[in-house]
């Protein structure tokens, strides 16, 4: 076989770059707002997945095999805020609104999840692949470090759990 040259490496597609994405989801508690989530989300992963190992070992030896497909179930996602502080509070909202500290209320699961979908965009903004996740909610909003001594910008880092992906 021969070795991959100039001309291989040039008829390959153009190479998906990190910028072209948006997050959709609903969010389902009440004052949430679903297209500031889209607009605002600066940061997204595209979900890993693995299989479990089985080894069998008989006589000495050890043989591998795959087992069952392991998903990841939590993403990690970063949102830019602005000074309505509408990421905090919509993400506030909604993990409030699956679980109540201040009231001792809850809600059921099929209230407060929602779909999560990422959606890839090829250079001229058609969508290439969706990424969905099912069964999707905030668990954790990660506290921000407010600087008085330099500008910058509030990044809001927030983690979703979810049941399962599609693609």
């Amino acid at each position: 076989m021969a070795k991959p040259g100039l001309a291989d490496v040039r008829s390959l597609p153009d190479p998906m770059q990190s910028q072209n994405f948006a997050l959709f989801t609903n969010v389902p508690s009440p004052g949430g707002n679903s297209r500031r989530l889209t607009l605002q989300c600066q940061q997204a992963p595209l979900t890993g997945i693995s299989n479990d190992q089985v080894t069998v070992g008989l006589h000495g030896v050890e043989v591998m095999y795959q087992g069952r497909p392991m998903f990841e179930k939590t993403a990690s996602l970063s949102f830019i805020e602005t000074r309505d502080t509408v990421i905090r509070d919509t993400i506030r909202g909604w993990i409030e609104f699956a679980r109540n500290a201040r009231n001792n209320t809850g809600n059921y699961k099929k209230d407060y999840e929602s779909t999560g979908d990422l959606v890839l965009y090829d250079d001229q903004y058609r969508p290439v692949k969706t990424v969905r996740h099912y069964g999707f909610y905030p668990n954790n909003m990660s506290e921000v470090s407010l600087d008085g001594s330099s500008s910058g910008t509030v990044l809001i880092s927030v983690t979703f759990l979810f049941d399962f992906t599609s693609e």
